[in-house]
């Protein structure tokens, strides 16, 4: 096609260079000459171009995967226009930006929470949804091997074994303690005590037939002499003597031999199993 422009280079034009040394000395020579510029820019500059283009598709299909696409390379022209050249530079340092709107990064983010990043800005290709020449984004893991019946049993066998192991450390070894001693309690009590009320019973005996033997007479009367109260030590030792001649009596004899070794027996193993609970409890 004769007569048209099939492809524009604006580093061919001379003039595009030196529209940015005017607009960076500020040598302009009307009052809308910078607008001029600023409108001639977006037009020859590609990322600028594109930037016009990606933006009416986010607008116009804003519930699409296109408009995400296209939002986030908006916000990618941006970036490059920032530091494009010594004109667009200067635009961004003056708070001004290319486009309709100013997109960033955040903006992306916050209109769609959901969107993954693709994984890197340069070399990001928004045709392809590539970067690079290669995948834009990370590959999703690979969902997990599904376990057979034999497998999936051994692993609740597993779990139940381990959890049965923890709660005997913790609390099955003492629970099982706690429970053997109340059985022992509820088992040699009412031994201990049909011992105890056999052994008192002989106890009670033998000291009905003491008595007996002390033989007393009228006339010793004439002769008692009001005796010495004993001190308190005193007593304590005579308690324990005949205590003590008491057991001796006791184990002397052949019937209640038997019943008092089987009470002290009983009554030992009571103490004990106390004494194990109290330790176990605390």
């Amino acid at each position: 096609m004769p007569g048209r422009v099939l492809f524009y280079n604006p580093f061919e034009s001379p003039g595009y260079f030196n529209l940015g040394e005017f607009a960076g000395q500020g040598q302009y020579r009307r009052p809308d000459e910078a607008q001029t510029l600023f409108e001639s820019q977006q037009e020859h500059d590609r990322l600028a171009r594109a930037l016009k283009i990606y933006l009416d598709i986010a607008k116009r299909f804003p519930e699409t995967r296109a408009a995400r696409d296209a939002l986030y390379t908006a916000a990618v022209c941006h970036e490059r226009l920032e530091n494009y050249n010594p004109y667009w530079r200067l635009i961004y340092e003056n708070g001004l930006h290319a486009g309709e709107r100013m997109v960033t990064y955040a903006d992306v983010r916050a209109r769609y929470p959901n969107y993954q990043l693709p994984g890197g800005t340069y070399g990001w290709q928004p045709s392809t949804r590539t970067v690079n020449d290669g995948p834009g984004w990370a590959a999703p893991p690979k969902p997990p091997r599904r376990l057979t019946k034999g497998e999936r049993l051994r692993l609740f066998l597993t779990t139940v074994n381990a959890r049965l192991v923890r709660l005997w450390r913790e609390d099955g070894k003492r629970w099982l303690t706690e429970i053997g001693i109340v059985l022992g309690f509820a088992f040699t009590i009412p031994i201990a005590r049909r011992h105890h009320r056999r052994l008192r019973a002989r106890i009670f005996r033998q000291r009905l037939q003491h008595a007996r033997q002390v033989v007393t007479y009228p006339w010793f009367e004439l002769f008692w002499i009001d005796p010495e109260k004993p001190s308190r030590r005193e007593q304590v030792r005579r308690m324990i003597r005949e205590r003590r001649q008491e057991m001796i009596a006791l184990l002397r004899d052949r019937r209640t031999r038997p019943i008092l070794l089987r009470s002290i027996v009983s009554h030992g193993t009571v103490v004990a199993l106390g004494a194990g609970l109290i330790w176990t409890v605390v």
